[in-house]
């Protein structure tokens, strides 16, 4: 079955791996206790799952195909995007 059409409890399952300064894919896999470190991570929009991972402040997130789409969409409704933990450096006033 191709991981467009399964959902994010039958996925693959990589556990308890670490990552240093790697590529990742994210879509299609279900990481379980994982750490990553200083990674560049890829995100398509396809279904993913982390379950007590760890992801360094020095991982750096690419968006494309599908999530890219979403990203953008809510950009311009005016959202802020920011990474966990940076939300509440962000002004967060309601006029």
């Amino acid at each position: 079955m191709p991981w467009e059409s399964r959902n994010p409890q039958e996925l693959p399952q990589v556990i308890g791996q670490t990552y240093n300064k790697a590529q990742v894919g994210l879509d299609g896999v279900s990481y379980q206790n994982c750490v990553f470190n200083d990674c560049h991570l890829i995100y398509r929009g396809g279904p993913a799952r982390f379950v007590s991972c760890r992801i360094s402040s020095g991982c750096v997130w690419e968006f494309s195909d599908a999530a890219a789409c979403v990203m953008q969409t809510l950009t311009d409704l005016g959202w802020k995007i920011a990474p966990p933990g940076e939300l509440s450096k962000l002004n967060t006033s309601i006029s």
